[in-house]
């Protein structure tokens, strides 16, 4: 869609604060409709709960159950992989990225945001920065498609490295004119 992504991390039955900051900011339909004109919301929870449902007695467990509990890990794994790559140290953890997932800035949230007015403004703070690096990126971006294009090209245009010997059609004589000696 071309939107910067709204990217939070939460632990919502451990963290302590992660189900405070959704309950009380990012889960309401204010947020949501508000955030979702401007940014892909993506919520990526390490809940507990869930991930317990990884733990499979494999003796007992039908085929439909291993495959469950195969599927949860391993979208477990693609979470603490990307939470890796954000460097996520607390939660909950909210960056905005570009598209591409390059961070534009990191958003903290803390337990004196009560309302959605409130985190919109913090992320308002952050505007022109938003702006500034959304832009940047965009311009990397076509600058890498047009280089892109121009190598596609070039790879497709055949140009010899090495000439032919000549067989026949050698010149002999004297150089004359300005480049003459």
């Amino acid at each position: 869609k071309g939107k910067n992504i709204f990217l939070l991390f939460s632990g919502d039955d451990w963290d302590g604060t992660s189900k405070t900051f959704k309950d009380a900011v990012a889960n309401t339909d204010e947020f949501v409709s508000t955030m979702s004109k401007d940014y892909v919301l993506v919520n990526l929870d390490f809940s507990q709960t869930e991930y317990a449902t990884t733990n499979i007695d494999e003796s007992t467990a039908t085929k439909k159950e291993k495959k469950a509990a195969d599927a949860m890990k391993a979208k477990y794994e693609e979470k603490e992989r990307v939470a890796q790559m954000y460097n996520v140290e607390s939660y909950p953890a909210v960056y905005i990225t570009t598209p591409e997932g390059y961070v534009i800035a990191n958003i903290p949230y803390d337990e004196t945001i009560k309302t959605t007015a409130d985190y919109t403004a913090k992320i308002a703070e952050k505007s022109a920065d938003i702006e500034k690096v959304t832009a940047l990126v965009k311009a990397v971006v076509i600058c890498a498609e047009s280089c892109a294009r121009y190598s596609a090209l070039s790879a497709a245009t055949v140009i010899p490295t090495k000439l032919a010997p000549r067989t026949s059609g050698i010149a002999t004589g004297t150089v004359t004119g300005a480049g003459a000696k």
